[in-house]
């Protein structure tokens, strides 16, 4: 390994404990420091930069989550680093119920008397409002958890001596490492993984379709069978296990052997939950339809078949199976 790829590593590093709109330019000044002070050190020692020089003075620069904190402002309850995925989420959010609202309104007036259109406009702009508030009181305490659960310090530490034994710039990943995380969409899948399990068990009578029939109004119909209930604990429970798998592959900052494990362990499991329901009684309310959500979930148990036997492969060999992936790359 050179002087150059470990300083790349470590400032690479550096910058995925950074916010998007400010790692770029954080990344390039930590560079230029790192280097200048290789060359300093290099000067002194009259000789060439060396890779032990650099992991000294990475040493001296502290470990990366430490060094990314020292340029990060005062965070509250929801951190830079989680603020614009939290934006984004709520904006999501927002354009949905918006667009549920907007058509429910639509609905309600093509379909209500003269007289009735102010209370029953009011009661949904009352409805709305009480549901968008909820939802964002929600989303909000979601990522205060997440905030709470992987906030980094963010007073400049002193390094100490203990500190620089534990710490080995020679063990920073490389740049292009495929067990980092990407902070930004696992976020996003929590907590939209949270919503699903809210909306299956608190709300599942919104899960429907609007119909109109006989040249009447428009009808409300629930798009899942009674008989489903039976599948939703199952559900939930892979769900939330998949929630706690992602916090906590969120608070470690990268994948590892053991949540790989787990992964393919819950992978299994899904296979499981969706042959449970596949085999089991109503899917839908309606009989034309469940045949094709049965082909469509016949389908995606045998892709997931696939995938998990990748991922069994690659964890007892070290190396990848032939996975859709796979297949369409080397079909390209």
């Amino acid at each position: 390994m050179e002087a150059n790829e470990l300083i790349d590593r470590y400032v690479h590093e550096v910058g995925g404990h950074l916010p998007r709109r400010m790692r770029e330019d954080i990344q390039l000044e930590l560079s230029s420091l790192v280097n200048d002070a290789l060359d300093e050190r290099a000067s002194a020692a009259g000789k060439e930069p060396t890779v032990e020089m650099a992991a000294d003075v990475l040493r001296q620069m502290g470990k990366p989550e430490d060094m990314a904190a020292s340029y990060l402002p005062e965070q509250y309850l929801i951190g830079p680093h989680l603020f614009p995925v939290y934006k984004l989420v709520l904006i999501i959010v927002l354009v949905v119920l918006g667009g549920f609202f907007l058509l429910a309104a639509g609905f309600s007036l093509f379909d209500s008397e003269p007289g009735e259109i102010g209370r029953q406009l009011w009661e949904l702009v009352s409805g709305f409002w009480t549901t968008l508030l909820t939802n964002f009181a929600l989303i909000t305490l979601i990522f205060a958890v997440i905030e709470a659960a992987t906030r980094y310090k963010k007073d400049i530490k002193v390094v100490t001596p203990a500190d620089l034994e534990d710490w080995d710039p020679y063990k920073l990943p490389q740049a292009q490492d495929p067990d980092r995380v990407k902070r930004g969409e696992l976020i996003a899948s929590i907590v939209f993984t949270i919503l699903v399990i809210i909306l299956f068990n608190v709300y599942p009578h919104w899960i429907g379709v609007i119909s109109f029939r006989d040249g009447e109004g428009p009808y409300f119909f629930p798009f899942l069978a009674p008989e489903f209930a039976v599948h939703i604990p199952w559900l939930t429970m892979l769900w939330v296990t998949d929630v706690v798998l992602k916090l906590v592959v969120l608070a470690q900052g990268r994948w590892n052997k053991p949540t790989r494990w787990v992964e393919f362990g819950l992978g299994f499991f899904g296979l499981y939950v969706g042959y449970r329901i596949v085999t089991g009684g109503p899917i839908t309310a309606f009989t034309w339809l469940d045949v094709l959500v049965r082909f469509g979930i016949w389908i995606g148990l045998i892709v997931g078949a696939f995938e998990s036997l990748g991922r069994l492969f690659k964890l007892v060999w070290g190396r990848p199976f032939i996975t859709t992936k796979n297949i369409k790359s080397r079909l390209a």
